[in-house]
């Protein structure tokens, strides 16, 4: 593991492979928790991976995100008020929907070989239809970043692709439309609006389906 002499601990470090084209086709992040002795790698792939020849049963959701997923399972099990959703930092808007419109879904909506962890809608109304709760993407340590939350004043419909439309206000006389685009750990704004009727529903799997 690379290390640098003005450091005080191990730097992260990504692996990329390519094909004999040159087509990248897996990336390898290096991750140390200076407080363990424990080196985490993750692993996110285009192709087949085989560990001693045999290909091992990939999770549906990577380690990084199952934290996550299961505290919002909790949620609609166990049917949490408001405040146990601020204290534990989840989007509040997921208890105003019926528990079975709940899904999730890991792609890599950006192709950038990290895979990306979105909580939303799998249908609903014309306010709920479409509807992000969470996006979430994973930094260059290895831990899970979140790119938005919606609120009820600032919410987030799947626009296909890469791309989000973002509706929010401030007031009654202060309101925005815009189409905002993924790029890595962040939002970039197209400065268009995207009619609703192009929204997209994302396939989205049942959360109440997920097992560890």
């Amino acid at each position: 593991f690379y290390t640098a002499s003005n450091l005080e601990r191990p730097v992260p470090v990504m692996l990329t492979f390519s094909d004999k084209d040159g087509k990248t086709i897996a990336h390898v992040n290096l991750s140390y928790d200076p407080e363990s002795p424990v080196l985490t790698a993750t692993l996110t792939a285009d192709a087949r991976i085989y560990v001693n020849g045999i290909e091992p049963d990939e999770p549906a959701v990577p380690v990084v995100y199952e934290p996550i997923l299961q505290q919002y399972r909790s949620t609609l099990e166990e049917s949490w008020n408001g405040q146990q959703l601020v204290d534990t930092g989840l989007n509040f808007m997921i208890r105003d929907v019926a528990p079975e419109t709940v899904g999730y879904a890991v792609d890599d909506l950006d192709d950038n070989g990290i895979p990306e962890f979105i909580i939303g809608t799998t249908y609903g109304d014309d306010f709920y239809r479409n509807l992000i709760f969470v996006l979430y993407t994973v930094d260059d340590y290895g831990d899970p970043v979140q790119i938005f939350s919606s609120i009820e004043r600032n919410r987030y419909y799947y626009a296909g692709g890469t791309r989000f439309a973002n509706i929010g206000s401030s007031g009654a006389d202060s309101s925005y439309v815009t189409t905002l685009k993924l790029e890595g750990e962040g939002l970039v704004d197209m400065t268009y609006t995207t009619d609703p009727a192009d929204y997209v529903q994302m396939e989205l799997t049942p959360l109440a389906q997920w097992t560890e």
